[in-house]
């Protein structure tokens, strides 16, 4: 699938939300994200098997599921309730 990029600088990074079809905490980050036209890549871990398995893999068992990436790989993940606050977080240029 395509990349969707953020820039941060001189650094480019790519957000990944990991979310389900019933989730009372993927609501309000989608919300969010739109809300503040915050670039990122949705999957529904419902509906995606693969993404299902990313999940899986990375060891979270909750939605939703943040991963911020860049040219090397994985810089921070992180789910549920701490993967709201660390939107918030990346949104006013913290994190990473």
């Amino acid at each position: 699938s395509d990349l969707t990029i953020c820039r941060r600088g001189n650094q480019i990074m790519k957000l990944d939300v990991y979310t389900k079809t019933i989730c009372p905490q993927c609501t309000p980050v989608k919300v969010y994200m739109k809300r503040n036209e915050i670039e990122h890549e949705m999957h529904n871990i419902d509906e995606d098997e693969d993404a299902y398995n990313k999940v899986k893999e990375l060891g979270f068992q909750s939605a939703p599921v943040l991963v911020i990436s860049d040219e090397t790989g994985i810089v921070k993940t992180s789910a549920g309730r701490e993967a709201a606050l660390a939107i918030m977080e990346w949104h006013k240029g913290g994190l990473v």
